[in-house]
């Protein structure tokens, strides 16, 4: 049986580590953190027990393969759907109006919107894609170790293609020395280059990639603020999209969700919830009535690549020089933003590339 060994379990490590071992492969996955998932990670507020994730995120109908990852891992029930995309905004004037699509076939059904999309569900937990993962991999035995640091990385470097006996060793900081035929990259852009600086790997070193961040914003207070809506686009807004969850008859989750929230990193937490409470009075006449609870900022300093011109040029594919070693993640080069369907591609792609060239 082919070994492979992935470093970072986020979405496109995951998802690689699913495709690989349904091909039969024998998979271990290396994440440094203590919890899967990656930046689509999920964790309990101390305080009101409520399973919070870092940064909603919206599935269209169109992420092809995030959904055929959801299917094969047993998760996609577990999706809230929309038989019909729509989409809620309010204005900076504070006007509330919605985009809606008609069912046309495409590409028709923007003639009764502004953008097409597909079927929509509205709010994904993200910890279903950690944790479905996470089960369907230990059933067809693939080690997943979490806290877990790589040292170094040795590759075979004297062919251009996969050999007989050609092993990459990992060394790593606990689970000791780990040797493979095949060494998947799933971290992300930054860190992909430190990763490759602990190797024997002869290129120029990596370059380094300009990251947006996203900042979230959770509120709990008294009553519903949405008018009904499970979301809310914003317009001219620096909380761009705003989502609410029921918790209890008296208990309402409320997440503000900023993208390349540059200019909010180095306010205080004060700064940034009084910012938020002045957006959610202008738009929403409720949240001037609501009780605050509790209040949670969380700012994820490297969310994404951002996709210059320059930086959309420079994205790598999944496969390198070597025949042994791969990287997956929504940097990669896709055709797609950097987003979760892109990381999802990133992991098809890299397997379809794996499989080209080693038979298991």
């Amino acid at each position: 049986m082919e070994k492979v060994v992935i470093v970072g379990g986020g979405i496109s490590g995951l998802a690689t580590a699913v495709w690989l071992a349904k091909a039969g492969w024998q998979i271990t996955l290396l994440e440094r953190r203590p919890v899967l998932g990656g930046r689509a990670y999920t964790f309990t507020d101390a305080k009101t027990g409520t399973a919070v994730d870092n940064g909603q995120h919206l599935l269209m109908g169109c992420y092809e393969e995030t959904r055929a990852f959801l299917r094969e891992i047993g998760s996609e029930h577990r999706l809230r759907r929309d038989p019909q995309l729509s989409v809620p905004l309010v204005t900076e004037t504070g006007a509330h109006w919605t985009v809606a699509f008609p069912n046309w076939p495409a590409p028709f059904h923007l003639l009764g919107g502004i953008a097409a999309a597909g079927a929509l569900p509205r709010r994904d937990r993200l910890r279903l894609l950690a944790l479905g993962a996470l089960a369907y991999l230990r059933a067809r035995g693939a080690r997943v170790v979490t806290g877990e640091t790589v040292q170094s990385i040795e590759i075979p470097l004297a062919s251009g293609s996969a050999g007989a006996g050609e092993t990459v060793i990992v060394r790593t900081e606990r689970s000791g020395v780990l040797c493979a035929d095949v060494l998947v990259s799933a971290v992300s852009a930054n860190a992909y280059g430190r990763l490759m600086a602990k190797s024997n790997w002869p290129l120029p070193a990596e370059p380094v990639w300009e990251m947006s961040p996203i900042l979230s914003i959770n509120l709990w207070v008294d009553r519903p603020v949405l008018g009904g809506h499970a979301f809310v686009g914003t317009s001219e807004r620096q909380i761009h999209w705003w989502f609410e969850r029921r918790l209890a008859a008296d208990r309402y989750h409320l997440i503000g969700v900023a993208s390349g929230a540059r200019a909010l990193l180095e306010r205080s937490k004060e700064e940034i919830l009084t910012l938020a409470s002045q957006e959610l009075c202008d738009n929403f006449q409720a949240f001037k009535y609501a009780t605050l609870h509790h209040a949670l900022v969380n700012k994820e300093r490297e969310a994404t690549v951002s996709l210059t011109p320059d930086a959309e040029r420079r994205r790598p594919a999944q496969w390198t020089a070597s025949p042994h070693i791969y990287r997956v993640g929504d940097w990669t080069h896709t055709d797609l933003p950097a987003t979760l369907e892109s990381a999802e591609v990133s992991a098809r792609r890299c397997v379809d590339k794996i499989s080209a060239i080693f038979t298991v």
